[in-house]
């Protein structure tokens, strides 16, 4: 009998806990994901990464302490995050923005405001591809915003 697919860890980290508390409320809702855990700065997030070990980090690129692209750095440095897959959340969308974004690790682009069904297919993306180190170092799938729907680019390894 096959085993029974692992379910995500995710750390968000958003330094607005309004946006930060509804991101993670719309994750848990996605199914396939154990446990949301939310941290609201950079620092923070590197404090519990190594305990948490999480399969997808969700980073908003704007943080006050560090930003979002040297914790992307950070975590790709890191043994225990080097393979997990990356997603920045942007209120920036701009070619060079995205380009800055794979220059720091990011393996796909969200646009705010998020689009729930584009943040669903990423977590189903995750499931389906066997989640962690599937969608390293690629280039970051632009997802646009509500009214801006394109397919998303396969997200396995090459």
């Amino acid at each position: 009998m096959p085993e029974d697919p692992k379910l995500l860890r995710i750390l968000l980290v958003d330094d607005d806990p309004d946006c930060a508390e509804s991101v993670a409320a719309l994750l848990k809702r996605a199914g396939d994901v154990d446990e949301v855990l939310v941290a609201y700065n950079g620092r923070d997030a590197l404090g519990v990464v190594e305990d948490f070990a999480p399969d997808l980090v969700i980073i908003d690129v704007g943080l006050p302490d560090l930003d979002g692209h040297e914790l992307a750095r950070r975590l790709r440095g890191s043994m225990v995050t080097d393979a997990c897959a990356i997603v920045a959340l942007s209120g920036y969308d701009q070619p060079e923005d995205e380009r800055h974004g794979l220059d720091a690790g990011f393996d796909a682009y969200m646009v705010k405001p998020i689009d729930v069904e584009d943040l669903a297919t990423v977590v189903a993306k995750m499931v389906a591809d066997g989640r962690s180190g599937l969608i390293k170092h690629k280039p970051p799938a632009r997802l646009g915003r509500w009214a801006d729907r394109r397919p998303l680019p396969s997200l396995k390894k090459r």
